[in-house]
């Protein structure tokens, strides 16, 4: 199945190869030197995993030994593909600089998925998507530097979809240092935060509606700009259950940044949690990663059950004061009051007798 996929993902990468701008010749010797390097270095991995393979002296398992040889050929497809886009004029470094429109950027998003593809360690596979979310937010600066609101749009969609990957290869990893990848996330996540308010903050001076420079009375100087706010409303229209109105409440009241604003509707939308307590929950908590720990998204839930020291502690004694009471038994006055029995002046009925016609 993933070899049907990668197949899939290359033939959409050289569909990508029709059109291609005309090489910078010092950048193609750069990158054919770096391409060939790793071309070299997949063809070792694969020539060493069929050695593996072939001189085993205890008995093999087939689907061991077919998966083996499936993974060097796969090495070896991504050597050829890696050594044949080498000599095609520098199409990857092109591609690398590639953004939403350009006819090259079909093929770096395509090798994106090669990489990720090939990938089966969970940790490594959230890294390189961090990778890849950077990425995103590159061509977002380089598209709000040009005006191109369309693809601009579509690059922070990706962007958003790329995070909510992370959040699910995360979520299913075994075995993993939870608070060493949460510290990863704080550092990733601020670093978008301040991208994304530098890319939003494009979009605002680009706006034709902008009010005065001074706010009004009331208002916050943290809300001066463009009414309605063209990034507010970009987010409101992004996301659901969400309204213009709360975003630019978050923005003018809380003081909170947009790009604050855009992380906590990503997490809002993985886990149901309402934007506006994960933004309280990420000041208070320091750190994006540290909240996303705190809601479970990083590894599988811990089984529930008793914790192992439940129990009666080792030198538990029953108390002291355990038993009947001192004074349990009868009371000291126990039995028939003084004046039981019959009256004195007892006798029989005077009718007590056989019946007369017996």
């Amino acid at each position: 199945m993933k070899r049907d996929k990668v197949g899939q993902v290359l033939e959409e990468a050289f569909e990508s190869l029709r059109e291609v701008p005309p090489p910078d010749r010092e950048r193609q010797a750069v990158r054919r030197a770096v391409l060939l390097a790793r071309a070299r270095r997949y063809r070792e991995l694969a020539v060493s995993a069929d050695k593996v393979v072939r001189h085993k002296q205890q008995r093999a398992c087939p689907l061991t030994l077919f998966f083996s040889r499936r993974f060097a050929m796969l090495n070896l497809i991504v050597a050829i593909v890696l050594a044949m886009a080498a000599g095609t004029g520098g199409v990857l470094y092109a591609a690398d600089g590639a953004v939403p429109g350009d006819p090259l950027y079909g093929i770096d998003r395509a090798m994106e998925s090669v990489q990720l593809n090939l990938t089966s360690d969970p940790e490594t596979a959230a890294e390189l998507l961090l990778a890849f979310a950077g990425e995103r937010l590159s061509e977002a600066e380089t598209l709000s530097q040009k005006g191109d609101e369309k693809n601009l749009e579509g690059a922070l969609n990706s962007y958003g979809e790329t995070i909510s990957s992370v959040a699910q290869t995360l979520g299913t990893a075994e075995g993993v240092d939870k608070a060493a990848l949460a510290a990863l996330l704080d550092e990733a996540f601020s670093v978008h935060e301040e991208r994304l308010g530098r890319i939003f903050d494009n979009t605002e001076e680009g706006g034709d509606d902008a009010k005065d420079d001074e706010p009004e009375e009331g208002e916050s100087d943290h809300c001066v700009g463009v009414d309605p706010h063209p990034v507010g409303k970009r987010l409101a229209e992004s996301y659901d259950d969400v309204s213009y109105e709360d975003i630019m409440i978050c923005f003018c009241d809380g003081g909170y940044g947009f790009g604050e604003i855009m992380l906590a509707l990503e997490t809002s939308e993985t886990t149901g949690v309402p934007p506006g307590e994960l933004l309280t929950d990420k000041a208070l908590l320091g750190g994006w990663g540290r909240v996303w720990q705190e809601l479970g998204l990083i590894g599988p839930p811990a089984d529930v059950g008793p914790p192992d020291d439940a129990g009666p502690p080792d030198d538990a004694e029953p108390p002291d004061d355990v038993g009947p009471p001192d004074e349990a038994g009868p009371p000291d006055d126990a039995g028939p009051p003084p004046d039981a029995g019959p009256p004195d002046d007892a006798a029989p009925p005077e009718d007590v007798g056989p019946p007369a016609d017996v």
